[in-house]
């Protein structure tokens, strides 16, 4: 029942090994998410102060993907003489993705691109335990379909970013009903990308 214009078939369907590949499971997952969030608040007659802190981690759905992000924040504010209060705030963040490429792009040179359209009659792995190259397997393959499992581990696309936000004011009141106000503030950003293949 099996035709290919009168030529021969590709593959023997009595030859596949148990009920094939589903190369969408191999690339798949379910994803947890955490999220934690932890706040100190208090002060006195002349000074306040909250601290926070948060945390977040999520699995991405495609295996060896996800997103990370920390910060700590901290305002205070104490007033140093009837007249003068001071303001402090800083916020510090960091943020991490990790990715594999998933855009349409070439057919089948990306993850997902690359597990729809994968034959399900080949399996990841070749006979020499190698991942199957399968833009070679068959000639109707084309020659930029990847094998989707060669972005998992130790495969890494890790970018990150570290952010610092901080500032300073001074509150001078004049006169009832005037207040004059100097601020200095600072806002830093540190962006990095690290790739192994």
């Amino acid at each position: 029942w099996l035709k290919n214009g009168g030529q021969q078939p590709f593959f023997d369907v009595d030859e596949i090994e148990g009920p094939g590949t589903d190369w969408q499971s191999e690339v798949l997952r379910k994803a947890i998410l955490h999220n934690h969030t932890l706040t100190f608040s208090g002060g006195s007659e002349k000074s306040r102060y909250s601290l926070s802190g948060s945390y977040y981690d999520q699995d991405g759905i495609i295996k060896n993907t996800g997103a990370k992000r920390g910060s700590v924040r901290l305002n205070m504010d104490h007033r140093l003489f009837d007249w003068l209060r001071m303001d402090f705030n800083i916020n510090l963040s960091r943020r991490e993705r990790f990715q594999v490429p998933v855009d349409n792009g070439n057919f089948g040179s990306t993850v997902y691109s690359g597990a729809v359209s994968a034959p399900p009659t080949l399996g990841v792995f070749d006979a020499n335990g190698q991942y199957t190259q399968i833009g070679q397997a068959y000639s109707f393959a084309e020659a930029t379909m990847v094998n989707p499992l060669i972005f998992s581990k130790p495969y890494k696309n890790r970018g990150f970013t570290n952010v610092l936000i901080g500032n300073t004011s001074f509150n001078v009141d004049l006169a009832e009903g005037l207040t004059f106000k100097t601020l200095l503030g600072t806002e830093t950003h540190n962006v990095a990308t690290e790739v192994f293949r």
